[in-house]
């Protein structure tokens, strides 16, 4: 971590300033500055480091929640294992999927918003608030695939009886 980083994670003030540059939400600035505090101060001021976590919308969104945050590599890490797991175990048990599901999906959950906080520090470490701003911020898609995602879910339980 650099001496700048040090310095933004070491000023509240400051760590929001630059959380608000990034994050694009303001209604989630304190949460995630007071995670990145939290991290920070696990890594004993000097890395961030994971420290317990848990996000509701990572858990239930997982993928849609990697992409929202722009997180990509993961999103498509996890699609791909998924999608490679059905083409080589066709005949897979439901429950033994059921439990790489959740197991998935607590892992997001519980890493998501480190996962999130430490992107964060990789743009914050360039030292400019021109790339901060337009690395951060949200991808909608995430958003609308989720909703959409949910809505059939919904239709194919209603239409299954």
């Amino acid at each position: 971590m650099t001496d700048y980083a040090k310095e933004v994670f070491n000023n509240p003030n400051l760590l929001r300033e630059k959380l608000a540059l990034y994050i694009k939400t303001p209604n989630k600035i304190e949460l995630y500055a007071k995670d990145c505090e939290k991290f920070f101060a696990a890594g004993k001021g000097e890395k961030l480091e994971f420290d317990n976590t848990f996000s509701l919308w990572a858990f239930f969104g997982t993928i849609f929640f990697l992409v929202y945050r722009k997180i990509y590599w993961l999103a498509g890490l996890i699609f791909a294992v998924n999608f490679l797991l059905t083409i080589i175990f066709p005949n897979l048990d439901k429950s033994i999927d059921r439990a790489i599901s959740m197991g998935i999906s607590m892992l997001c959950a519980m890493l998501g918003r480190y996962l999130v906080c430490k992107r964060f520090l990789k743009f914050l470490e360039m030292q400019d608030d021109e790339i901060l701003a337009k690395k951060g911020g949200v991808n909608y898609l995430g958003y609308v695939l989720f909703v959409l995602f949910m809505v059939l879910m919904v239709w194919f339980v209603i239409n299954s009886k």
